[in-house]
Parts: C-alpha cells; sequence; structure tokens
C-alpha cells in the first residue's frame, strides 16, 4: 500500500507501509528503497499510535458536535 506524499527525506523517493509482524523488533531500522535509514520499528509504531488516537479523538469531537447540533435543532423547533 503506498501512501500518498511521503518520501524519504534524503532522496526524495516514494515510500510503503512496511511489513510488520508482532515479532519485528522495536530496535530494528527501517530503510527507504535507496537504503537511507528512517526510523526505528519502535519510533513507527509510536507515531503510528500517536495518529490512530489523534484520528480517534476528531472522531469522536464530530460526532459529538454533530449530536450538540442535533439537539440544538430540536430545542429551537
Amino acid at each position: 500500500m503506498n501512501t500518498s506524499n511521503v518520501c524519504c527525506p534524503e532522496c526524495g523517493c516514494s515510500l510503503d507501509w512496511p511489513t510488520l509482524t508482532s515479532h519485528t523488533p522495536a530496535s530494528r531500522w527501517l530503510y527507504c528503497p535507496n537504503n537511507h535509514p528512517l526510523c526505528t520499528v519502535g519510533e513507527f509504531r509510536q507515531v503510528a499510535r500517536e495518529l490512530a488516537l489523534s484520528e480517534e479523538i476528531a472522531l469522536y469531537q464530530q460526532g459529538r458536535e454533530r449530536r450538540m447540533r442535533a439537539m440544538s435543532y430540536r430545542d429551537v423547533a
């Protein structure tokens, strides 16, 4: 799966999602196709968790805002 607009900061080549298992050590380095070091698996997992959490929070807030608008429309009607 290719991530749009994500590229190696050193050479600019496109990056794909790494194939990881639960047994992949956190200390293992991830590299771009041109063999430039990017980050460790542990760092990648941490950023992925933070992105997923921020998306979950944003979706929760959007749902809450929708519910609040729906309630205010009912009060007006």
